[in-house]
């Protein structure tokens, strides 16, 4: 998609992925929706490599999933990018 290395995330069902862009590209980084069998991804470009923007980037995602809401619920879902075990 992007000459850097990217980052994919699912966006949790029910939760728009629209703010989790915006708070993304308010810190500099581009990111995409795509649907792969029927699951919402986020594919984020990650300038620095994958290695060095992973911990600035899930940091973006957890705090945007704290004031998101879901049926009025905050999300305090972990987030784990695609290739990563559970942490």
């Amino acid at each position: 998609m992007w000459e850097s290395e990217d980052l994919r995330y699912t966006v949790p069902n029910g939760q728009d992925p629209a703010p989790l862009m915006a708070a993304l590209a308010r810190e500099g980084y581009d990111a995409a929706p795509e649907t792969v069998q029927g699951n919402r991804r986020l594919v984020i470009a990650c300038p620095n490599g994958r290695e060095t923007d992973r911990p600035k980037v899930r940091t973006i995602i957890e705090e945007s999933n704290r004031t998101s809401m879901l049926d009025g619920i905050p999300l305090d879902r972990e987030v784990v990018f695609e290739g990563e075990r559970s942490r």
